[in-house]
């Protein structure tokens, strides 16, 4: 057996060039939440930089005694006063989550008993989150387009019918600009898969000797069998496509699940 396993989780960022404070990470579907990620001196790179959503308005008086929020309405999001200045504005965005796992790593094993052999190999990641673009736009309210809503968002805010809603009500002026990339999107993005698993049988010596062969081996196996996660995404294997925007979901495509049943012959 074999194990392996790394870290990328204390990284950080020393220096910028004179002048540049930051670096963001870039936004989403033509920038509608904003900006997605942000990397500055001193911490880790393209740390998820966003909202605070802390429930949806229930009254006006609500609405009245939180800080300002521009267009808010009843069912609309409350997004936290980071800042404490009264009012809720792009320098409300705050760092929240980490894409960078504690650790990532693999495990590895190769079993034999009698004529039979067993191979397996798993590998995941643990500590990292993962902001799901992916929900966000299939859980909110169009402003424009329409498409296709996820089920999750039959549980949107009504006052009368559904007044505990996890989802704001749909307003598709948003005023209150429900569609601004907030915590609410971060999930944990840790998982274990079993990548490879290969269980195979090989002839005794006295079966060689009659079909006069050197070896004769068979075999069936499956790759990306298993994979547990809290993720409600296709994949939580993401990649690093950008580092300022890792732990970013852009609907990564799922892996496929194969199967595969094979003879090793030879003479």
């Amino acid at each position: 057996m074999g194990l392996n396993f790394t870290t990328t989780r204390g990284n950080k960022i020393t220096y910028l060039a004179e002048g540049v404070n930051y670096l963001d990470g870039g936004g989403y579907r033509g920038n509608q939440g904003g900006i997605l990620s942000r990397s500055e001196v001193g911490k880790s790179i393209g740390l998820f930089y966003l909202y605070i959503a802390e429930g949806i308005f229930q009254s006006e008086e609500e609405i009245t005694n939180h800080a300002k929020q521009p267009g808010a309405g009843i069912g609309d999001y409350k997004f936290r006063d980071v800042n404490g200045d009264g009012i809720i504005n792009e320098q409300d965005r705050t760092f929240y989550g980490n894409p960078w796992p504690l650790f990532i790593g693999g495990l590895k094993g190769n079993f034999r008993y009698k004529n039979f052999d067993l191979n397996v190999l798993f590998q995941g990641s643990y500590g990292n989150d993962i902001l799901n673009t992916a929900n966000w736009w299939m859980r909110n309210t169009p402003t424009g387009e329409p498409y296709n809503f996820h089920r999750d968002y039959l549980d949107r805010f009504h006052p009368v019918n559904n007044p505990d809603g996890k989802y704001a009500a749909p307003n598709f002026l948003d005023p209150n600009n429900n569609k601004r990339i907030s915590n609410l999107w971060v999930e944990d993005g840790s998982y274990l898969r079993l990548q490879n698993l290969q269980l195979g049988y090989t002839l005794p010596k006295e079966l060689l000797d009659r079909l006069k062969a050197d070896s004769f081996r068979v075999y069936v196996g499956a790759s990306n069998l298993l994979t547990l996660t809290r993720y409600s995404g296709y994949n939580p294997d993401l990649g690093v496509r950008n580092v300022l925007q890792k732990g970013i979901d852009r609907v990564v495509y799922p892996f496929a699940r194969t199967y595969l049943v094979g003879i090793n012959l030879s003479f």
